[in-house]
């Protein structure tokens, strides 16, 4: 199950990010290709927050379609799983414009330290 690494990365990140403040949402984008598992991810990732300032947060994953372009053609085709193949020409000299993405996008905090309860 690769999503726990995955998940393990994202939460260092949020930690890097945060620098002291409790986190609220993590916002990742995940191309399909990726192949991961957004409720292994999910998963995980609460697991690995738990004790963190990350503890508690959102994850909101955007699942990015493949999007490929054809060389020979020309067209751009959109898939969701591999082998990818123009749609138009069946041809496989393709360039990958997405789908192949993981990148946490955007760390929210509360702007509250940890261990602090607003008022």
């Amino acid at each position: 199950m690769h999503e726990r690494s995955i998940a393990q990365s994202v939460v260092d990140i949020a930690r890097r990010q945060a620098r002291g403040q409790r986190v609220t949402r993590v916002r990742v984008s995940v191309g399909c290709l990726r192949e991961v598992v957004p409720t292994d991810l999910h998963r995980s990732f609460r697991v690995l927050a738990q004790g963190t300032e990350v503890d508690g947060a959102d994850l909101v994953i955007d699942e990015i379609p493949a999007i490929a372009l054809c060389r020979s053609c020309r067209c751009a085709s959109l898939s969701d799983s591999r082998p990818l193949a123009c749609h138009a020409c069946r041809g496989a000299d393709l360039h990958l414009a997405s789908g192949d993405e993981l990148r946490v996008e955007s760390v929210e905090t509360a702007r509250v330290p940890v261990g602090m309860v607003p008022q």
